[in-house]
């Protein structure tokens, strides 16, 4: 290993700890309950170029894993996070009482240029809800897509989801599921997937 591999390998360890500690501190929700393990550090990939918009540059995102293969796989309810109204059991995210917005989001991966990103799950409401999904990177920076909002009768279990090309790839590709209308809300979540390939 070069002296110059070394220097890269000991900045991006640096700069992984700074990164998944600047995530943690700027997410909205409480720390996690004992039922919910620590969660690894976001996975980048390089290179991505200089973006005002975002502010993502090519020193941050090639100092973390490039390896496509690693980062093509699934991701479930383990993987995601959540307001503190939803409580995670299995495969099974149980919200109650839950406020209107944003309540499930993750898992803050990396996706490789031209990959695929399949967004699946189940849901079942208390009371009818209006519900709406989206997939963004970079913090909620960059829009990517979005499930057309859907009315879910009371009751009734109903599978969502949608697939999209990220020709450029991303950083911090982030799930969301919430809610419109007067709440609160009561639901359950299963079978929830974020699957890149």
């Amino acid at each position: 290993m070069t002296s110059r591999s070394r220097s890269n390998t000991r900045f991006a360890a640096a700069l992984g700890a700074a990164f998944g500690s600047l995530l943690t501190s700027g997410c909205d929700r409480d720390a996690p309950g004992p039922e919910e393990a620590p969660r690894p550090l976001p996975v980048a990939v390089a290179p991505v170029a200089t973006s005002s918009a975002t502010g993502v540059t090519n020193a941050t995102a090639s100092a973390v894993t490039t390896d496509a293969a690693a980062l093509k796989r699934g991701y479930g309810a383990v993987d995601m996070r959540f307001q503190a109204c939803v409580k995670r059991s299995e495969n099974t995210l149980t919200g109650q009482e839950c406020p209107a917005g944003t309540v499930i989001y993750g898992p803050y991966v990396g996706v490789p240029p031209e990959a695929e990103v399949e967004v699946t799950f189940d849901i079942k409401p208390s009371a009818t809800i209006e519900v709406f999904g989206d997939l963004v990177a970079e913090m909620g920076q960059r829009f990517i897509a979005a499930l057309n909002p859907q009315t879910i009768p009371a009751g009734e279990e109903r599978r969502l989801g949608y697939r999209v090309r990220v020709d450029a790839g991303a950083t911090a590709i982030e799930s969301r599921i919430g809610f419109r209308g007067a709440g609160p809300f009561n639901f359950q979540v299963r079978n929830y997937t974020v699957t890149v390939r």
